[in-house]
């Protein structure tokens, strides 16, 4: 179902780019779709840094929520090229980038029913291994990711219970709620 044209307004002088980026995921969040063009327009003229993973990840989200996943999966993999060749990071450690954009992909591949979605997750658990800090959020969300998998495709409910404990036990070492 589409959501209508995008209404998020182009770059125009004395608007910065980071307020453009802001509009698009205010409109993603309440279930708009953005202004991919100018988002992917963006990405494509700042570079390799923070700003253009930004707005690729939020072009491929709007790609997502509009049910256009092959579009979206393109995004994603651009975005991957873009932080594995660059290193054009948005945390502390490239493997942590790496991993969360192949978490992503993951989830993306997997609503257009691809059968990479577990390698991506396998991947992005291997990146998420190799980092000098561990990253638990990355962890979890690697956890819940892979038992959501496991659980819409009817696999091994015990195998995506033990997953979902996971994430949540990285959940709390992440946000240091360890029980006492």
């Amino acid at each position: 179902p589409s959501r209508g044209p995008p209404t998020t307004p182009r770059a125009r002088p004395g608007r910065t780019h980071g307020s453009m980026i802001r509009r698009a995921a205010t409109r993603i969040i309440r279930g708009a779709r953005a202004d991919e063009a100018a988002l992917l327009a963006h990405a494509r003229t700042a570079g390799v840094g923070f700003e253009a993973r930004l707005a690729l990840n939020l072009a491929a989200m709007s790609a997502h929520g509009d049910t256009r996943t092959d579009e979206a999966v393109g995004i994603m993999k651009e975005l991957l090229r873009m932080v594995t060749e660059h290193a054009a990071g948005m945390t502390h450690d490239s493997f942590v980038d790496v991993g969360g954009v192949l978490s992503d992909l993951a989830v993306f591949s997997a609503r257009g029913g691809r059968k990479d979605s577990r390698s991506c997750l396998k991947r992005a658990r291997m990146h998420a291994r190799r980092a000098y800090r561990v990253d638990h959020h990355l962890l979890a969300t690697l956890d819940v990711n892979e038992a959501e998998l496991l659980r819409s495709s009817g696999g091994d409910r015990e195998e995506a219970l033990a997953l979902y404990d996971a994430g949540l036990a990285s959940t709390w070492e992440a946000t240091s709620l360890r029980a006492a």
